[in-house]
């Protein structure tokens, strides 16, 4: 690990994170920054090292967050989920698209178990409550010879900023899970994000396709796949 991650590193919070994870295959490992550059980047770098499948990546702040595109994604410190996982299914290339599906539907479903109400997923890959924007989920594929050498799923969440906290450009389309009349603790978001992510995968390693699309399509109103761009 580079000397500058050792030095974000938290062994604490990893320890307690882990300790309540209900997790088989996603959060073993789970590795905790205070502060890094984005959660995807560092996922990816662990990857490329021989990352497991199932590694998480979680930060308290993000410097250089990302959505789609290359949009930034506004970090507030201590105040959001900024999570990312590793990914390593045995599949061919043209079945990525998938992975879009697993982290809409994971994120979706976790608010949804926080209390989060009037939840949907919109194509395609923003998760919003009460039409504005709670949720966006960003997959970055690896691809090799035909197939998926690895993915990072990487998902962040707004959990409690209040309206005064975002910029006039924001205001009106972005939205909390406290804004939304639920205080809860990042913590305990992420926990739960880690959960779903974890029985959605577990499900599609295990050809659970058709269920993901279930799921997919009560969210979103549709049955198309995400494109991955």
């Amino acid at each position: 690990m580079q000397p500058e991650l050792l030095r974000e590193r938290d062994v604490e919070w990893e320890r307690a994170l882990t300790e309540q994870l209900d997790t088989q295959t996603v959060g073993r490992p789970l590795l905790a920054f205070n502060e890094i550059v984005s959660t995807n980047d560092v996922a990816k770098q662990m990857a490329e090292n021989r990352g497991p499948d199932g590694l998480a990546i979680i930060a308290r702040n993000q410097t250089g967050g990302r959505g789609r595109r290359g949009r930034d994604w506004v970090s507030f410190p201590g105040r959001a989920v900024c999570l990312s996982i590793v990914v390593r299914p045995p599949w061919k290339a043209d079945n990525t698209s998938i992975l879009g599906v697993l982290g809409g539907v994971a994120a979706a479903d976790a608010l949804a178990s926080a209390g989060v109400p009037g939840l949907s997923i919109k194509w395609p890959n923003d998760v919003l409550a009460s039409g504005r924007k709670i949720a966006g989920v960003l997959v970055e594929p690896r691809l090799g010879e035909g197939m998926l050498t690895f993915a990072v799923i990487g998902v962040g969440i707004n959990v409690a900023q209040t309206e005064s906290d975002w910029p006039d450009s924001l205001r009106t389309i972005a939205t909390s899970c406290a804004m939304e009349g639920r205080s809860v603790a990042p913590d305990e978001v992420a926990l739960l994000l880690l959960s779903r992510l974890d029985e959605w995968y577990l499900r599609l390693r295990d050809g659970g396709h058709a269920m993901m699309m279930e799921a997919w399509a009560r969210w979103t109103g549709s049955d198309r796949l995400p494109v991955l761009d």
